[in-house]
This record gives C-alpha cells, structure tokens and sequence, in this order.
C-alpha cells in the first residue's frame, strides 16, 4: 500500500482522516450519492487529494461499480451513501462482495449524535427512535463494523479497514453528520495500514506437514478456485504449472486462471459436466490434491458430482492452511502458495503428460427459415 505524498497537519477531521486511509490503501475512486446525512462528509473528504469521487444513478449501482473497480484492481474499494434509504438500496450490492471475497468498505452519513441520542423523528427512519437498526441489518454482510465518535474515529476507522484487508471481505462504517467535521489526531496517519503477515512460526509448521505429505509422491493435482484473483495470485499459479509433476484444473469462477493451452492445463472441472472426463477422472482420482483459494457450492462442484475428498485434499485459503484434518492458522494463501512452489521445486518430480482438452461438439447450422431455437443459438454463439 502506498503512503500520501504531502506532508500531514497535526490534527485532522475525521472525514479527511478516512479518505485519507482510502488513498494510502489505493481505494482511488468513492463510488456513491450524496444526501442530506452524508454531504458533510463528502465535503470533508474532498479537501483530501488522489481520490475521486463517481457518482452514480443509484447506490445498487455504486454497490456494483465499487465490487468491479475491487476485482479488476485487487484493492479495496470504497462507496459512500446516505443514511436509511441510501444504504440499504446498496445491501444487495455489498452482500455480493461478501458472498465472493471483495474488499468493499461502505462508508454511511449518519444523523447528528445528539439527534439519535434523542431518539429524533426523522425522516429515512421508522420514527421509532432506533438508529441502529440497519447497521444491525449490515452485520450479517460484513465482516465487520462501526459509528464513530469523536473521541474513537481515527481508532475505529483503521481496525475496521484492517478488518477489510485480513478477511477480503466488506466492512462498514457509519459516521455520524457531526462527527464527519470532528478533528482527530493526523499522527496514526504516518504509518499506513498493511495487509496482514503470516505468523512465521505457523509457516514453518506448514512447510513441514507439507513436506511429509508430498514425500513419495509422482505427481499433484491442483484445483485453483476464485479466491487466488481475490489476492492477485495468479502469476504464482502459473510458476507452478511450469513445474514437472503439476497439473492444473481451475473452478468455473476462475477459469482464466492458467490458459486452457498450457501443457499443465486440466481445463475448467465441473464435476460430473467436466468438458473432458480424462481430466475429471485425474482430479478426482489425485493421490494429492491441492485446492487453492477455491470455494464448495453446487456449481463449483457440477452440482455435487465431485468424486474427490475436501477433507483429505491439501487446502489453501485465505488466510489459514489445512493439511487433512490439521490446521494451520495464520498461514496465508500467498505465504502457503509459496511454499507449495518452493517444494515442489525441488522434488524429484517427473513431468506427466497432460490429456488435451476437447473442443466443444458442433451444433447444427442454423439457415434462413430456421426456427432460432435454443439449440441453434447456442452452436452459432460457440462458432
């Protein structure tokens, strides 16, 4: 993450101390709209230079563009809306990050403090004096939250952010309209937030149980899934696959992980709809399977047809390892992933000839007159 380029007061608000922290972390676009509850915040906010601020026809949309601008930069991404009816237009958006790993910190301008202290009846509310109400809804989509006070901002602002960072998932933070001017200590800024390390002692302990395990074996099998684009890993995997004795096979959710051409290549596994049953039956067959950063569901799996063992497969997530039955927190996928390489490197590994993929059957020819049926729609889209 990178450091801002001119030097910091002593003391800053806190809207400037947060688009401040979204800067050092590249989060350089604030997707959103503006409302009566968030505006000074925005104003705050933009005395910060190298952020820029896109403001969109509704917040599902600025939900959505934020996902992208996430998944294309493999950074945080940030969207800023109002309270009430800003934020939960946005809830579908955000619950898709969470679903699939992105880094999105929804950021909301609240009421006044002493507004939702008296339980005020004010508009975008039940006029019940519950202000807490959809950050409470917000819990069950992030993986972490906050409302700010003057006296915490600066504190509550980087341990949500960091939050953000360790679980690649979305987190929240509401700032309420009085607190988005309250001036904060700028000191905390000096030192930007980082994407945490692995635990060395953990490392080793992996490295170890990894080295026992690939003892005696010809040949592994890897499944990469999303999660490897979540933490931009995928040159890793392609260093991998230049290895004797590694075959590759990716998740549909990551197909582009290694070129479908590439000798190692197993192509796209789907269970039992696996375009190759060559490469279905090496998989699920792996004396070792390494899964990485991959996710179980019914498509991931062709609707639960898999024939290999999760449970016994080497697995590679985010932010633990797992060999078997043992655990290893602390261990992240690009320290665990390194490792995997390093051993593999230098084993005794002979290369294995990969079966080719095979191209997809022709359809029939769809002619003038002919009903456009699904069928025909489908080959001519293939051609």
């Amino acid at each position: 993450m990178t450091d801002t380029a001119s030097p910091l007061p002593p003391r800053t608000t806190v809207g400037a101390y947060l688009a401040t922290r979204l800067v050092q972390l590249q989060a350089t676009h604030v997707f959103g709209l503006p409302g009566d509850y968030n505006l000074s915040l925005l104003d705050e906010m933009l005395t910060v230079d190298g952020w820029t601020w896109v403001g969109s026809t509704n917040e599902l949309n600025a939900a959505y563009a934020a996902d992208g601008f996430a998944r294309v930069g493999r950074r945080p991404a940030a969207i800023l809306t109002t309270y009430g009816v800003g934020e939960l237009s946005a809830l579908n958006g955000v619950a898709g990050s969470y679903a699939e790993d992105v880094p999105v910190v929804h950021i909301v301008g609240m009421p006044s403090r002493s507004s939702m202290e008296s339980g005020a009846p004010l508009h975008h509310t039940f006029l019940d004096g519950d202000f807490r109400r959809f950050e409470r809804m917000s819990r069950e989509i992030t993986v972490m939250q906050t409302v700010v006070g003057p006296g915490n901002a600066a504190q509550e602002i980087d341990r949500v952010l960091r939050g953000a960072l360790e679980a690649s998932k979305p987190v929240y933070i509401g700032v309420p309209l009085d607190v988005a001017t309250a001036t904060v200590s700028a000191e905390p800024l000096a030192t930007p937030l980082l994407t945490p390390e692995s635990e060395p002692g953990a490392v080793e302990e992996f490295r170890d149980a990894l080295r026992s395990r690939l003892a005696g074996r010809s040949r592994v099998v890897v499944l990469a899934g999303p999660r490897v684009h979540r933490r931009g890993l995928e040159h890793l995997v392609a260093a991998l696959a230049e290895l004797p004795g590694v075959q590759v096979a990716s998740q549909s959710s990551a197909k582009a992980i290694l070129d479908e051409d590439h000798p190692a290549s197993l192509g796209t596994y789907l269970g039992a709809t696996t375009q190759s049953d060559a490469a279905r039956e090496i998989v699920d067959t792996a004396p070792l399977l390494v899964m990485l950063g991959t996710v179980h569901s019914d498509f991931t799996t062709g609707f639960f047809t898999h024939g290999y063992d999760p449970a016994s497969a080497v697995n590679l997530a985010i932010d633990q390892a797992r060999i078997g039955r043992a655990v290893y927190p602390g261990v992240r996928l690009e320290d665990s992933l390194q490792v995997l390489h390093e051993l593999v490197a230098g084993s005794a590994f002979e290369a294995v000839e990969t079966p080719p993929i095979p191209a997809p059957r022709p359809g029939p020819e769809a002619s003038a007159g002919d009903a456009l049926d699904q069928e025909r729609f489908w080959a001519e889209i293939q051609r």
